[in-house]
């Protein structure tokens, strides 16, 4: 019996060893023809990997790890690896604190500045209440972290809303945010995006894709929002509180409500603005193209 076994685990270790040459020799194989190539056409393949395949690729070979690092500036290459801090947790609380921390060690807080994403691994864990917002607003008084220009906070469930704590102190923290996602984020939509809006000047682009956030359309928000470049806004949707008489049509109402909305949305929208997808009927569009011939109007 102790002979068998003894040949079972010789066998599978064999295979273990087999299984790793063969490994071994496919990436030797994948990685010469990737060598054989032009760095300009290299260059073109990795301008279309998202982060996940450009940190698979840059495995591959040293020449592609020096043409995708963040560190080389190999000319022409535009897609980089950008380095992620994401954060895991339940405690908004503990988050300020900890990046209070890291703030008062210079070296810890220089190496905070290289980051360029922030992701939240669950944010629906992260419960708050409306007292604690100015405690964390003191705490992240003295933090900025200037690299970050993309903000992901993600959640695997929308039953649970995000504390308003959290999220009206995060825009104070990245000054420099471009790109907020709110996906599947169960939140105070207007308060949240007015605060965002009115704290991170350079913010372009908003992605929401859940029925909980209720962005208001109004002229201050675009007047805020002045380097807008690309909106959609689809499937609008109005809840009238309105008892007149029999002849009273909500659903008519309703349509021009948003069809006004949308109008007002694009008349006055910043000089930024190229394109613009919504609801508007082809008649309103045909009359905005004529007011605003630089964007682009689209269903």
């Amino acid at each position: 019996m102790r002979r068998a076994n003894t040949n079972n685990k010789n066998n599978r270790n064999r295979n273990r060893n087999r299984n790793r040459r063969r490994t071994r020799r496919q990436k030797i194989a994948i990685a010469s023809k990737w060598d054989l190539l032009q760095t300009p056409i290299i260059i073109e393949v990795i301008s279309w990997l998202d982060q996940e395949s450009l940190m698979n690729l840059s495995l591959v070979s040293k020449q592609l790890h020096d043409i995708i690092a963040t560190t080389n500036d190999e000319p022409g290459n535009k897609n980089k690896i950008r380095p992620v801090f994401e954060v895991s947790g339940c405690s908004a609380l503990k988050f300020c604190q900890n990046l209070q921390k890291y703030f008062l060690n210079k070296e810890t807080k220089n190496k905070l500045q290289r980051y360029q994403i922030m992701r939240f691994k669950d944010s629906s864990k992260f419960q708050g209440d409306q007292q604690s917002k100015n405690k964390l607003r003191e705490m992240v008084k003295n933090v900025q972290m200037n690299g970050i220009t993309s903000l992901y906070l993600s959640s695997s469930s929308s039953r649970f809303m995000i504390g308003n704590d959290l999220l009206l102190t995060l825009p104070n923290i990245f000054p420099k945010l471009q790109e907020l996602d709110l996906s599947n984020v169960r939140n105070n939509g207007p308060l949240i995006l007015e605060q965002f809006l009115n704290t991170c000047p350079l913010l372009e682009k908003v992605t929401s894709n859940n029925d909980w956030n209720h962005f208001r359309i109004s002229s201050c928000s675009i007047f805020v929002a002045r380097v807008l470049e690309r909106v959609s806004i689809r499937n609008m949707n109005w809840k009238f509180y309105f008892r007149g008489d029999d002849d009273y049509d909500e659903e008519d109402q309703k349509l021009i409500f948003i069809q006004d909305a949308l109008i007002k949305f694009v008349r006055n929208a910043p000089p930024t603005l190229h394109w613009f997808r919504s609801d508007l009927t082809p008649d309103n569009m045909t009359m905005l193209r004529m007011e605003r011939p630089g964007i682009e109007l689209l269903n």
